[in-house]
């Protein structure tokens, strides 16, 4: 329901042209293996629960707006949601591009990982065509944006599903995900920031935003305990982050 429409952008694009979107959505959909299937199904319960939780129990901080993309968004960028970052004049300061997925095949992550890191090294980020901003309705093109993944594994998904199931709304609004996917992101972009200070100053710049502004929503969510036996994401991330992304 949430989902970004293509009604919704008329007044942006040409008809035409979202007309060809949709048939490249069609396309790429065509070619999916069942594996494929499986773990898109889990990664878009994954994605609704956290849309949801973050809007309902900030698990991303207060003043942090999460808005869904279009699918098209999704296949063509590799982008799920994005988090919004407003300033004291509520004007939004960065938008942040985040990929989420179950997925603990290392192959598979680390694929994800060179392709943000050979936007990172070419000085092109990310691009989200079909924004509608939760702050204030409205709608543009974001460019350039960091893009971040974010890594949960089946353990921690199943008992989300449950939770949600049962809307046991207190153990949601303590659950150590939230601090989980901060740790992944803040560490991601000390990475991206210091692979990219001497070759992409103006690029590094935007990784070095990005993590004054996580730096804070962490420290908040400190008291929050990472069972790491039971979801051992942050250690799978930073691992793979560490090879790909060497400082």
């Amino acid at each position: 329901e949430e989902a970004i429409r293509r009604d919704d952008f008329r007044e942006n694009y040409p008809e035409e042209e979202i007309r060809k979107d949709l048939a490249y959505v069609v396309d790429r959909e065509k070619k999916f293996t069942q594996k494929d299937q499986i773990n898109e199904r889990k990664s878009k319960i994954l994605e609704a629960i956290i849309f949801f939780q973050a809007e309902l129990n900030n698990w991303f901080g207060e003043g942090v707006f999460t808005a869904r993309v279009s699918r098209f968004d999704d296949i063509a960028h590799g982008t799920d949601l994005v988090l919004e970052f407003l300033d004291e004049k509520g004007l939004v300061r960065i938008a942040l591009a985040i990929d989420i997925t179950s997925a603990q095949d290392e192959a598979t992550l680390k694929n994800k990982l060179l392709s943000i890191k050979k936007g990172v090294e070419s000085g092109k980020l990310t691009d989200v065509k079909y924004f509608k901003s939760e702050a204030d309705q409205s709608r543009m093109r974001l460019r350039n944006i960091p893009r971040l993944l974010v890594v949960i594994n089946n353990n921690t998904l199943h008992e989300l599903i449950e939770l949600s199931l049962n809307k046991d709304r207190e153990r949601l609004r303590k659950h150590q995900i939230q601090r989980i996917i901060l740790e992944e992101l803040y560490k991601q972009l000390i990475h991206y920031f210091w692979f990219s200070k001497e070759g992409n100053p103006l690029i590094a710049e935007k990784f070095q935003e990005a993590m004054k502004l996580i730096q804070p929503i962490l420290d908040s969510k400190r008291d929050i305990r990472i069972d790491y036996e039971k979801d051992n994401s942050v250690a799978l991330i930073e691992g793979l982050v560490d090879e790909v992304f060497p400082i």
